[in-house]
């Protein structure tokens, strides 16, 4: 009887571990899914600079804010801007 347990429990244990074909195509689809969302986030940080590259160049025409701030938060949007645009573009 202990025979036929422990052969049963190993048979068990030997059909749970095995990867099945099925399983690589939802690892995939997660995958993809994940993509999306991150290339969804990704977009929506490209459209929050750019409104607030706008909103800089509004708040220089009005004299809110001096050449030298502005030329250093224009350089540093731009960068940010540029790395999404590397990041989006894999």
């Amino acid at each position: 009887m202990g025979i036929l347990l422990f052969w049963f429990i190993r048979k068990k244990k030997k059909k749970a571990a095995a990867p099945t074909t099925q399983s690589a195509g939802v690892i995939e689809t997660v995958r993809s899914a994940l993509q999306r969302d991150d290339n969804a986030s990704l977009i929506k940080e490209r459209g929050k600079i750019s409104r607030a590259l706008r909103l800089l160049e509004d708040e220089l025409h009005d004299g809110s804010i001096s050449q030298g701030a502005y030329t250093e938060l224009h350089g540093r949007y731009q960068r940010k801007l540029a790395d999404l645009e590397k990041k989006l573009q894999r």
